[in-house]
């Protein structure tokens, strides 16, 4: 619940601190003092947008800072999912720089505006005049008769399977457009496959083939001038060979003679059996050309289909085609493979679905065995609150297919006046009869949401006299349960507080400021009295003040 609240440089606001107990809370104050102020400061605190505009010196930031004990409220798993340091005593700062940058912190740690409003919904809840339009809502509807009936976790569990199902909707819809694109192009991609795959091409063949080429194209020269070379290295007459043979023995007697003599014989007769090696080389070079004109004409063939699919495909050279061959495989395999994937997802988004059908049905019944029991108290306690024939009903229809919320659509209908038949809420409430029956709705389901702070803004539109006091006793049974902060002009409803504070608006060198003071007895008293009287205290305003704070009896 709300412990404290800071505020610095906000609007009419220098600087103000309020400590804020359990229970029931009234703040009252003169129109203008500022007590809209205070609750927009407040709504900061739950991720409201701001700007500059609420900065009373532009040239320094605006703060607000929110003290709240969590003890009793289980919002560990908020704290974890969020990698926030979890402490009893959460502090959320709120701050406005002269620039118009807005940061928020949740125990000194940075946070973005979704975790803010994350965490502030499970903290407080702000219930202005405008709030009541809420009524009109089948998504209020329902999330009011849900925690009547205690629904909240089943309605919860509901909504994980509901985003679930959605999402496999999602994916599976996309597989099956994917699946339609691909049958589209799964004959183009199985002739571009089977064209090459019919090629059976092999490594570097390409690379292979024009070496083949060459040699078919030239085959007739290459082995003219190999015969030649062969004859010169070791033909009948006079050869290469044979001469290094001769200037061996030549050079014989220089060898014993000399100092270097058997080096240089040495490097003669390798010379010779290089060439030698050469001769093979030729042999062999020979043996393996030959004028094969019915090989030409293959190797031709096999080069031009290579070099048409090579600027087919804008590729380089036949491992490349190769690569694409692998390519166009593995997306033939993978279009075979979709229907497979359909069909799982088919099955799951089917298994979530049955799933959504289950727990839709439990809501269902919870929500149907609540509404006769949620209907009466409603009626009770709107009797109380003056309006003796006012009725409620909920009307539960049936969506056709799941929905946010679950597959029932809830109405309520409503009727202040006896003989009137029940209608939509927004057909025939009042201002003043909506404000009374949002706070019987949010009286009946405030232990269920265990929510530590509610704030009422203008509740009491429409209300007056002892009207004002019944609707001032529902607000001090609710701060059995919970901390309730009310705003009001009644004098009925703030006698019933626990603690009273008063919003002035005072003048200082010729500025004005809002403030806030808590009252003590005596000063609760005149206050009292001057929301019955006006400025003028007289002494039946004083004691019907006292009357109504219990101080003297009637």
């Amino acid at each position: 619940m709300l412990r404290k609240i800071r505020i610095s440089n906000y609007a009419l606001i220098d600087e103000l601190s309020i400590e804020f107990t359990n229970g029931l809370t009234i703040i009252t104050g003169e129109t203008g003092a500022g007590k809209s102020i205070l609750l927009g400061a407040m709504q900061l605190l739950l991720g409201e947008r701001a700007d500059t505009g609420v900065l009373r010196e532009s040239g320094r930031k605006c703060i607000v800072e929110g003290t709240f004990s969590t003890d009793g409220f289980d919002l560990s798993d908020f704290f974890e999912d969020n990698n926030l340091d979890f402490e009893q005593a959460c502090i959320v700062r709120r701050e406005i720089n002269p620039a118009g940058k807005s940061r928020a912190f949740i125990n000194d740690t940075p946070v973005n505006l979704a975790q803010l409003k994350g965490l502030a919904a499970q903290l407080i809840d702000i219930h202005s005049q405008h709030d009541s339009l809420l009524l009109e809502t089948v998504q209020f509807q329902t999330r009011i008769l849900d925690a009547f009936a205690g629904s909240q976790h089943l309605f919860a569990q509901y909504n994980q399977a509901y985003q679930q199902w959605k999402t496999e909707k999602k994916l599976l819809e996309a597989l099956k457009q994917e699946e339609a694109r691909s049958a589209a192009e799964h004959d183009f991609l199985q002739f571009q496959y089977q064209e090459l795959a019919d090629m059976q091409l092999q490594a570097n063949e390409s690379v292979l083939l024009e070496e083949e080429f060459n040699l078919l194209e030239h085959s007739t020269e290459i082995l003219k001038q190999v015969g030649r070379a062969e004859a010169l290295l070791d033909g009948e007459q006079e050869s290469i060979l044979t001469n290094l043979r001769q200037l061996v023995q030549v050079l014989g007697p220089v060898g014993a003679y000399t100092r270097n003599g058997t080096e240089i014989i040495e490097r003669v007769r390798a010379a010779g059996i290089e060439l030698r090696d050469l001769l093979g080389e030729l042999q062999l070079l020979r043996e393996n050309t030959a004028t094969d004109p019915q090989r030409h004409e293959t190797v031709i063939a096999r080069l031009d289909r290579i070099n048409h699919l090579l600027g087919k495909h804008r590729l380089q050279s036949s491992d490349e085609l190769l690569q694409l061959q692998h390519q166009l495989s593995e997306r033939l395999q993978n279009q075979s493979l979709q229907g497979e994937s359909i069909r799982q997802k088919e099955i799951s988004t089917e298994a979530l679905f049955q799933l959504l059908l289950q727990l839709a049905s439990a809501l269902h019944k919870k929500r149907v065995e609540a509404s006769s029991d949620f209907c009466k108290q409603v009626k009770n306690l709107l009797k109380k609150l003056g309006m003796p024939d006012a009725m409620l009903e909920v009307k539960i229809g049936a969506l056709e297919e799941p929905a946010q919320g679950g597959m029932d659509q809830i109405t309520f209908l409503f009727s202040a006046n006896k003989g009137s038949g029940a209608k939509e809420i927004q057909k025939v409430a009042s201002g003043g009869e909506l404000s009374r029956l949002m706070l019987v709705l949010k009286k009946l389901v405030a232990r269920s949401i265990a929510l530590p702070t509610i704030i009422f803004d203008e509740i009491d539109t429409g209300v007056s006299g002892l009207l004002a006091d019944a609707m001032g006793e529902i607000l001090k049974e609710m701060a059995n349960d919970m901390q309730v902060i009310v705003i009001t002009h009644l004098p009925q409803i703030a006698s019933k507080a626990n603690e009273h504070l008063k919003v002035v608006k005072t003048t200082k060198l010729g500025a004005t400021f809002t403030d806030v003071i808590r009252l003590e007895p005596k000063e609760r008293v005149s206050e009292i009295a001057g929301m019955l009287s006006g400025r003028e205290l007289s002494g039946e305003a004083i004691s019907n003040a006292e009357i109504l704070l219990g101080i003297r009896k009637k």
